[in-house]
């Protein structure tokens, strides 16, 4: 794979759309295809070439920002912060993954833009539809996390950084990085083993605990009937806050 960062004539593989100038984008050296950097797949499809029985799961933050990004790069962040009916429909398609896989598509069918926002969400629902619903690299099934306790990657990034600092550094040699990984493979036994014994339990702060303890019971509340799919959906949308970020720069009009 190679990075680029020119304008190309072909849309992403993941995204379908063009890539830009500034816009890094990987090009496989044997088909040709391109592929935007933050629609990078690479991981996915190694991990099920090597481990086809693994369970690969998708990190719920990482998919908001996803969709976020896209909210910025159509120009609805003054809508999603002024406009309430644009806020709180965003916000139930950002709750999507909280639902069962087989639920998903489903809701996400019964979600209609309010008639007075932007056109503009016509388009965010398409890039929902095309990126997550009809993907050919992953399932709706792998990026749900319905009745997950660890929703997402921290644990991973938190114990990259604990063994960047257990191995001095960062961007270290194969020299030293091997014998620092074998260093740490001999503690993951004991630790499977102090888990298995309720010796060693994962940390959470007292504000997740509580989102936890909320999001355990709105998803009783949907197993058992007693409250609906769109209730759930903006409930679920209240409790998670992901920032707009600022939008991608434009294509270059300047000529040198």
């Amino acid at each position: 794979m190679r990075f680029f960062n020119i304008t190309m004539a072909f849309p992403c593989v993941v995204c379908l759309q063009h890539v830009r100038p500034r816009q890094h984008a990987l090009q496989c050296e044997g088909c040709s295809k391109w592929q935007h950097r933050l629609c990078n797949t690479g991981a996915w499809s190694a991990v099920k070439s090597v481990f086809p029985n693994a369970d690969i799961k998708g990190c719920a933050f990482h998919w908001g920002q996803a969709v976020m990004r896209k909210v910025a790069n159509l120009g609805l962040k003054t809508a999603y912060s002024a406009d309430k009916a644009v806020n709180v429909f965003i916000k139930k398609v950002l709750a999507l993954p909280y639902l069962p896989a087989g639920h998903i598509i489903p809701a996400y069918r019964q979600l209609t833009v309010p008639p007075t926002a932007s056109p503009l969400l016509h388009q965010l629902m398409a890039y929902i539809n095309r990126a997550w619903l009809q993907c050919s690299v992953w399932s709706v099934a792998q990026w749900s996390v319905y009745q997950l306790s660890i929703r997402t990657n921290n644990d991973v990034e938190g114990w990259h950084r604990r063994f960047n600092g257990k191995a001095n550094g960062k961007k270290l040699h194969f020299y030293k990085i091997v014998p620092a990984l074998i260093k740490e493979a001999k503690t993951v036994s004991r630790q499977v083993r102090l888990v298995d014994e309720q010796s060693l339990a994962r940390w959470q702060r007292t504000k997740y605990q509580r989102s936890q303890g909320r999001l355990s019971t709105l998803w009783e509340q949907l197993t058992d009937g007693t409250i609906t799919t769109s209730f759930f959906l903006r409930a679920v949308g209240h409790m998670y806050d992901i920032p707009v970020p600022d939008p991608e720069p434009e294509e270059d009009t300047d000529s040198d």
